[in-house]
């Protein structure tokens, strides 16, 4: 998140009137205390209030501390929940606020950057959708009103023209600007400074984060530099190592200029220094290596593997390393006065000569090896392929130009089989997901740089595993090698088609998107179409035709304000989000929103404090048997989060999955059920409880022992709690789940498996494990309310549940029609939404039978 205060500030006497009409207008509609217009810095909590309402005309001009978390949600959401008036600290004609609630919403320039925020104060909790509407209205109008003042300003055409020349300078010269406010503790750097360093442009930059670059050696001579240059007000240049965004250590040659101002006491005060950086690693190392030993010269010469020869202008051989007879078959002496395009082959040779000939002709110095090999001739009369790097330079006034041959007989073989097993895919040779990072890091980089756009979609061929399924493994791979060629055949340059996982593909458009190319646009408008037409149309198999469905996410973003990561993030979270109903079109198109990867991160951090924080809390789906009596209860966890309010199960523990967080929600919710089941127990109720417990957890080596410290110390009885497992948590870990197991069976632990018949589990677990219980996929409950008729699956899938004897769940019952289905069934136990919703601990206890 950025945040510009300047422009912000120097607009409020033109604008106040206006402003403050606003303001007082939203106070009114949405029945506020106060509502506050504020200007924010970019590093400070304290913000300067520009404009009140009427009724609060005497806060104007104060300050306010405005607390972090509410800043980080201005970028997150147009108008936050409700934060605590506690959390600020208000001026003192603002004391009423601290026992009230505020939302804040973020006012945005042109550029998208934060330059500040409307504060609306008031008494309620929960707003109702009259106040939100007025709000969001506010906000806009408000924000709309400025952006037109700062288009108005008579600085900013200046300013920005300006910045573009001094920009388009440091690029052509390839020297970055610095400036280092002393008293803010801030550094603001030119566009090829961030490129420089490998930083994003436009973020901010603090003196920490500018020395991050610099190994610990060159930070102590920057820093003493700049100590010397504040005391004796001199200028400084140094050269100092410092480390590349790729990681490798560079030279740089970095000057420095202070800027005082005379204080009260008459003596001269350093408030800025600034001055210019550049890279002169080159010239630092062509300086450390001159030496004027020629005889060491010619050593490493005859030492290199490749042929080295150099030639006067005419194509004469003057010198030639003695590796010329290993590579060219040629003596060195033998070589020396020959003509160079005796090595130059008359058969095939055209391109080659083109090459010296274009080089020796040319005003170039250097020539770094060509992108394909060239033929040249061996002594012997064979023909070799060969990299061949140029480079000129004047001895007595005389041009002489070197030539490196570079034999790739065998390593061009060896390197080519490396390259197409690393970066292709074996079975349709198109590029794969490595190549796609990689030039959608190219891609990124070029539009960061430009301000533009990247385009790049994931096309998911979700019915894949069917084929599979249905003719074997050659003709999935038979279908997949024909998409990929009719995406080929459709999508020409600039747009490039890669292989991802076993049943996707991407597509890259490689060049950058401004809105003044007309041909991009058109290009990118028409890929919809293309695919339903070309791509997704019906495939023939055996003389039959069959459906091809797939989804396609559609990327396309500022290139300043996205990174490979967060790319590959949205373009397989675009599919996960889809429903079942989505999934099952011809042709589903999706498209990927930045909101949703901020979102993920956020909750991502959060996680970490959603137990300590109290934020969690769990409700009870009660599970009933045909007579209506309550048996069990399902315990289901739900987070209320400060910011972004009911989170919903579906959304966090995928993430929480991730990391170590689903261990230590699970090992809450044990704990929460085990107070449940003893508070009951106490008061006399009967009941069960059912905990899910997710894969990496039950594979814990220490999960049956904190498992069974939960059952000792809340006292609970036997048969009182089941554990439900999915059947991955089965197949991927079935050593450590099996010892487990048996461990918390002894203990009168029962175990479920929850979504029976949805996965590929072996039925010698259910022999081996002491199963109990399995809950039918929902999935198979809706098809049979559908159908009417009776499923083969299904019925195979009661059969063994009566082999093994095993209770069985009917889940997902929404219908009378399938609660009565599920009953002919032979279910014990039913559960949904038509029985009973998810309940509130509260409310759930109320309906238990008493012992």
């Amino acid at each position: 998140m950025q945040l510009h205060d300047g422009l912000l500030g120097s607009l409020q006497d033109s604008s106040l009137p206006e402003v403050t009409s606003r303001l007082s207008e939203a106070r009114v509609n949405t029945e506020a205390t106060a509502v506050l217009l504020v200007s924010l810095s970019p590093t400070a909590t304290c913000v300067d209030i520009l404009c009140c309402d009427d009724n609060n005309s005497d806060s104007e001009k104060q300050s306010l501390v405005m607390p972090k978390h509410a800043q980080l949600l201005l970028s997150m959401t147009e108008m936050s929940a409700t934060l605590p008036g506690c959390d600020f600290e208000w001026p003192e004609a603002l004391t009423i606020c601290s026992s009230q609630n505020v939302i804040v919403g973020g006012i945005k320039d042109f550029q998208g950057n934060i330059i500040g925020a409307v504060l609306i104060v008031l008494r309620c909790h929960q707003l109702t959708s009259h106040q939100k509407h007025y709000a969001s209205i506010a906000r806009q109008q408000i924000e709309l009103s400025l952006q037109y003042k700062l288009i108005q300003h008579p600085f900013t055409d200046k300013l920005a023209e300006k910045i573009q020349l001094l920009n388009e300078i440091g690029r052509i010269s390839h020297v970055g600007g610095w400036e280092l406010d002393i008293h803010a503790g801030l550094v603001s750097w030119t566009r090829e400074t961030y490129l420089l360093f490998g930083v994003t442009p436009g973020r901010d930059i603090t003196v920490e984060r500018a020395l991050a670059n610099f190994p610990q050696v060159s930070r102590e001579k920057i820093t003493k530099a700049m100590k010397a240059a504040i005391k004796s007000l001199s200028t400084f240049a140094l050269e100092v190592e410092y480390i590349n965004a790729e990681g490798y250590r560079r030279w740089l040659k970095m000057t420095g200029t202070p800027q005082s101002e005379v204080t009260s006491s008459h003596q001269d005060k350093v408030y800025r220094i600034y001055g210019s950086v550049q890279d002169i690693t080159e010239h630092k190392r062509l300086s450390d290596t001159q030496h004027n030993y020629t005889e060491y010269l010619s050593t490493i010469l005859d030492s290199i593997s490749d042929a080295l020869v150099t030639i006067d202008e005419e194509g004469t051989v003057i010198t030639a390393n003695n590796t010329v007879e290993h590579v060219l078959g040629y003596d060195a002496d033998e070589l020396i006065g020959q003509d160079i395009f005796i090595l130059v082959p008359k058969v095939e040779s055209q391109n080659t000569k083109e090459y010296l000939k274009t080089f020796m002709e040319g005003g170039r110095k250097t020539a770094k090896a060509s992108p394909e090999n060239h033929l040249v001739s061996h002594k012997n009369g064979g023909l070799i392929p060969v990299d061949i790097s140029l480079s000129s330079f004047h001895f007595d006034m005389q041009k002489r130009i070197v030539l490196v041959f570079r034999d790739m007989s065998v390593r061009k073989q060896l390197a080519d089989q490396v390259y197409q097993a690393a970066y292709y895919d074996n079975i349709t040779q198109l590029p794969n997901a490595k190549l796609f990072e990689k030039g959608l890091k190219c891609v990124i980089r070029k539009a960061g740089v430009t301000y533009a756009d990247i385009y790049c979609a994931q096309i998911v061929i979700d019915n894949i595993s069917q084929y599979k399924q249905a003719f074997g493994q050659p003709t999935a791979d038979y279908v997949m090698r024909i998409l990929a060629s009719r995406l080929t055949r459709t999508f020409s340059k600039p747009f490039v088609v890669f292989k991802g996982a076993e049943n996707s593909f991407y597509l890259l458009y490689e060049d950058i998107i401004i809105e003044e190319d007309i041909d991009a646009r058109h290009a990118i408008d028409a890929v919809r179409q293309q695919f339903t037409d070309e791509v997704c149309s019906d495939i023939t198999l055996h003389n039959s035709p069959h459906k091809i469905y797939a989804v396609v996410t559609i990327c396309q973003l500022k290139g300043m304000e996205t990174s490979v990561t967060k790319v590959r993030h949205m373009l397989g979270d675009g599919y996960n989000q889809l429903s079942e109903d989505q999934v099952n079109a011809p042709v589903v198109f999706h498209s990927a929103s930045s909101v949703g990867y901020d979102r993920y991160n956020f909750i991502r951090q959060s996680l970490g404090a959603a137990v300590s924080n109290h934020e969690l809390f769990i409700e009870l789906q009660p599970q009933y048997e045909s007579d209506g009596s309550m048996v069990c209860a399902e315990a289901l966890v739900r987070w209320q989060h400060p910011q972004l309010g009911l989170i919903t199960p579906a959304e966090f523990i995928p993430i929480a999955e991730e990391s170590d967080a689903i261990v230590e929600i699970g090992q809450w919710v044990m704990n929460e059920c085990g107070k449940l089941l003893y508070e009951c127990n106490k008061s006399g109720l009967r009941t069960r409880l059912s905990i899910n417990i997710s894969a990496k957890h039950m594979a814990r080596a220490d999960f049956s022992e904190k498992m069974l410290a939960v059952i000792a110390h809340w006292n609970i009885p036997n048969g009182s709690l089941t554990i439900e497992l999915r059947e991955a948590a089965l197949i991927g870990s079935f050593a450590l789940v099996r010892t487990s197991m048996k461990e918390l069976a002894d203990k009168g632990v029962s175990f479920s498996i929850d979504h029976f018949g949805s996965g590929n589990l072996n039925l010698s677990y259910l022999r081996d494990l002491c199963i109990k219980e399995v809950k039918l996929d929902r999935h198979f409950i809706d098809e049979e309310g559908e159908n009417g008729a009776q499923s083969p699956l299904l019925n195979s899938i009661f059969d063994i549940a009566k082999i093994f004897e095993l209770r069985t769940v009917a889940e997902g019952i929404e219908n009378n029609t399938q609660f009565n289905d599920a009953i002919k069934r032979g279910c014990h136990v039913f559960q949904g939404y038509f029985l009973d919703k998810p309940l509130n601990v509260r409310d759930w206890r109320a309906k238990l039978p008493v012992k």
